[in-house]
C-alpha cells in the first residue's frame, strides 16, 4: 500500500519508486547506498540515476536482499513482480533484479 511505501523512504530527498502493477520496472545506475533506520531496524538505501532523475528504492526486504552484491556504478534493471505469500502465509513485495557491470541491455 501507499502508506508501507511511504514508511520506506528513509533519505527524503529523493522520489521514491512506487511500482503499481505487476509488470512495472525501472533502470538505472546505482549512484549511492546510504545507511538509514527505519523504526530502529538499521536499513540500506538505494538511489538509482534514471533517465528521469534520481529515484529512491523502496526498502523492501525481498528487493534489499536482491540488491545486497550491487555496488556503485552498477546498472540495475528491477521487475515489480507483485506481492506474493510465503511458505508460512505472510505477503511480501515480489521483485525480480538483474545488476550489470557493464553496459546494461536498456
Amino acid at each position: 500500500t501507499d502508506d508501507e511505501f511511504k514508511e520506506s523512504q528513509v533519505g527524503g530527498l529523493e522520489d521514491i519508486w512506487k511500482p503499481k502493477e505487476k509488470g512495472d520496472f525501472v533502470g538505472g545506475i546505482l549512484i549511492d547506498i546510504q545507511d538509514g533506520e527505519i523504526q530502529g531496524k538499521a536499513v540500506k538505501n538505494y538511489i538509482l540515476k534514471t533517465k528521469t532523475g534520481r529515484i529512491q528504492l523502496p526498502v523492501h526486504t525481498t528487493l534489499v536482499r536482491r540488491l545486497n552484491q550491487a555496488e556503485i556504478g552498477n546498472k540495475i534493471f528491477i521487475v515489480y513482480n507483485g506481492q506474493a505469500k510465503t511458505k508460512k502465509g505472510t505477503n511480501f513485495f515480489d521483485y525480480q533484479v538483474n545488476v550489470y557491470e557493464g553496459k546494461a541491455p536498456y
